[in-house]
């Protein structure tokens, strides 16, 4: 089978909806589907804060 890539792209509207995208992306709350062994294989191609998951 070939990989694949899912790319969504959504307009926030708002400052609070801002900070729970970014709670969400860098694992600031619990996220119960997310597999925490396969964190470390996790890439950020666009890091304008320089930070790391």
């Amino acid at each position: 089978p070939m990989p694949y890539a899912i790319c969504r792209v959504a307009k926030i509207k708002t400052a609070q909806a801002g900070a729970a995208k970014t709670a969400h992306n860098y694992r600031q709350r619990e996220t119960p589907n997310a597999d925490t062994e396969r964190q470390p294989l996790n890439r950020e191609y666009i890091n304008t804060g320089e930070r790391n998951y």
